[in-house]
């Protein structure tokens, strides 16, 4: 089981790198939005929100490649996955936003996609990295406690 840990870890790195790099190319070379969205809490651009995200992503996935104990990669994936999805339930809720496909817009016109496209697949992808996250956890956890750690 622990090297289909370390599968799964290597596999959100390689989305996670892939993602950074879609979101790269998506804002800073699309010329679709002549005005960026707002963030609706920190009325930021967000082309800058995205900037950070793909900086947290690569930062991310440089953990995931590179941490030898699979703890903290899986702890860190799984915050930033309860971190969207919580987000967009919470964005959907209140009703600030329907939720992402707002922000997601040059991501969209680069890959040739509507903004649902592309807010459904990083939905899915994000529940992918949470459900993985919290059953390696839970494995490893079990895995300590039947070892007497």
């Amino acid at each position: 089981m622990g090297k289909l840990i370390q599968i799964f870890t290597c596999s959100c790195g390689a989305i996670l790198l892939f993602n950074a790099t879609a979101i790269y190319f998506g804002n800073f070379w699309s010329t679709q939005d002549l005005v960026s969205p707002k963030d609706p809490f920190f009325q930021i651009p967000a082309t800058k929100i995205w900037c950070f995200v793909c900086v947290a992503e690569v930062t991310l996935a440089a953990v995931c490649f590179f941490y030898q104990n699979p703890t903290l990669p899986n702890s860190c994936i799984m915050i930033y996955s309860a971190n969207f999805l919580g987000l967009r339930l919470y964005l959907s809720a209140t009703g600030l936003c329907v939720g992402f496909k707002g922000y997601m817009g040059g991501l969209a016109a680069f890959f040739g996609m509507t903004g649902s496209q592309i807010e459904t697949g990083w939905i899915l992808e994000c529940v992918y990295f949470f459900i993985g996250a919290c059953g390696s956890l839970w494995w490893d956890r079990r895995k300590r406690l039947l070892k007497g750690f």
